[in-house]
């Protein structure tokens, strides 16, 4: 906590409020969903999260989890891997994955918020053990021997109550910029893709490409430089952690960023390789890192419609074809980039939908502005409910 707490709740081990259990699967057991637990977004299924199964046909020895029972990933719960089951009335996990009960003193909702807190995951960071960081693990009995602030139960469930409201309103706004992400690759395949087209190359468009900078970032000095990491899978630059890079006055002109520059992502794994955003409008000066290659469209293109071709199911599919193997790795350099097909379209189609991919993109950037207020929010409540302040 990053002040003292002003409460008087007693302090108890976690092993007080948690009690270890294992439920193997019934042959009909057996056959439910299987669950993956994720450090950031719970339970899902095994299916949505690695788009296939990784479970063992015989799954006799899995463990099964039900609505209101948490779980946590020995092997890296360093990173916040524990969870509550919120979403599903029943799930069979890993047999790897220790099982627990909340007992009666305690509420599930309010622990499950408590074990997100900074300070409960640097807790059990502390307690992991291993000589290779990644690959620490944490016993059980070390897990529950941690102690927690546990208030009153009516207090617990009314901390958990404005928690997840909190994060409700949260997801509300996270739900919104995805379904206007999911727009912008509808309007284009119902634009564009709706009726075959004569097909063209993506270099008649292009009027350069050129690679990034391969010199070393740091943390806080000089220009900041977008990576691949900063172009998402929907076609956005998201400026989270952001690194940044001395360079020569020859060398800013030559990686320099400017309002409509194509960013494609040439190295990356198979399913992620071929990512592309068209760089906004943003304040001072960018460059770009080596993974990625600017590209600048010519006067017979958009560099929205450029961008909505190659993040589309069928740009994607082109690209995963396309893309070489490198030691684990995909790639696609600028030339193959430039021989990509695309549907020819003449440039009032095109301007007709960079104007709605800006209409879009105007209000998504004033959800995301609320989705910071959000975050801030959530963090503010979380530091003053374990405190004892709200």
């Amino acid at each position: 906590m990053t002040t003292t707490p002003q409460h008087n709740w007693p302090m108890v081990r976690l092993g007080d409020v948690l009690q270890e259990f294992t439920a193997r699967p019934t042959p009909e057991q057996q056959a439910g969903t299987i669950l993956t637990l994720t450090e950031k977004n719970g339970f899902m299924r095994q299916e949505d999260r690695f788009n296939k199964r990784l479970a063992l046909e015989n799954t006799s020895k899995y463990k099964v989890i039900r609505r209101g029972e948490f779980a946590l990933n020995p092997y890296l719960l360093w990173a916040g891997a524990i969870a509550l089951n919120t979403r599903f009335e029943e799930g069979i996990i890993s047999p790897l994955y220790p099982t627990f009960r909340v007992s009666p003193s305690a509420s599930a909702g309010y622990l499950n918020h408590l074990f997100k807190t900074e300070a409960m995951i640097s807790r059990f960071d502390q307690i992991a053990f291993g000589s290779v960081p990644r690959k620490r693990r944490t016993r059980v009995p070390d897990f529950l021997s941690l102690q927690i602030p546990l208030p009153p139960l009516e207090e617990q469930h009314r901390i958990a109550e404005i928690l997840d409201a909190a994060i409700s309103s949260r997801s509300s706004i996270t739900e919104r910029l995805t379904t206007l992400s999911q727009l912008k690759h509808d309007v284009f395949s119902s634009m564009f893709l709706a009726k075959p087209r004569v097909t063209t190359t993506i270099g008649e468009y292009l009027e350069s490409t050129q690679y990034g900078t391969s010199a070393k970032a740091n943390e806080s000095t000089g220009i900041p430089i977008l990576r691949m990491g900063n172009i998402t899978y929907g076609g956005d630059v998201d400026l989270a952690q952001l690194k940044y890079i001395d360079m020569s006055s020859q060398d800013r002109v030559k990686y320099s960023l400017r309002e409509g520059d194509l960013l494609f992502n040439r190295t990356n794994s198979k399913d992620l390789v071929g990512k592309t955003a068209v760089f906004p409008h943003l304040d001072g000066e960018y460059t770009f890192a080596g993974y990625l290659v600017r590209c600048r469209v010519n006067d017979t293109a958009t560099p929205e419609y450029v961008a909505g071709f190659l993040n589309s199911p069928a740009g994607k599919t082109l690209l995963r074809n396309k893309a070489k193997a490198i030691v684990g790795m995909a790639n696609i350099n600028a030339k193959e980039l430039a021989s990509t097909p695309i549907p020819v379209a003449v440039l009032p189609e095109q301007q007709e939908f960079s104007r709605i991919v800006r209409s879009i993109d105007k209000v998504s950037n004033a959800l995301r502005q609320q989705l910071q207020l959000a975050d801030d929010l959530v963090l503010s409540l979380n530091i003053r409910a374990f405190q004892g302040k709200l």
